[in-house]
């Protein structure tokens, strides 16, 4: 294998796709999530509105907006942290991959002389 077609080879495509369709399927729970999370708002203001809840219960309604708040960055910087993990993930498996090809290729000119 020559340092030319790395990039095309059927091992390291692979460990490309598998690795976008993580980051994809990442992405798509955290749209989940976040779809989720405006729901149970939403849901939570209406169940206020209908049980004659006072909307204007300041204390409360402000420790409901923080827990709210703090679930949803914690649930945010979770799939950041493991999209930058596979981010680092994946170029390792490259830069590996490389220099792999890099030793082969040299072994073969080196046999070649």
């Amino acid at each position: 294998m020559t340092t030319a077609n790395f990039f095309t080879d059927y091992q390291y495509q692979a460990q490309i796709e598998e690795t976008q369709k993580k980051v994809a399927k990442l992405w798509e729970d955290s749209q989940k999530q976040l779809v989720d999370s405006q729901k149970q708002l939403a849901s939570r203001w209406l169940e206020m509105v209908s049980a004659g809840t006072p909307l204007f219960d300041y204390a409360e309604n402000t420790a409901k907006a923080i827990s709210f708040q703090q679930d949803l960055i914690n649930s945010t910087l979770n799939t950041q942290q493991v999209i930058a993990n596979l981010a680092i993930e994946t170029q390792k498996q490259i830069w590996d991959g490389y220099f792999q090809s890099t030793q082969k290729f040299t072994q073969t000119m080196s046999k070649a002389s």
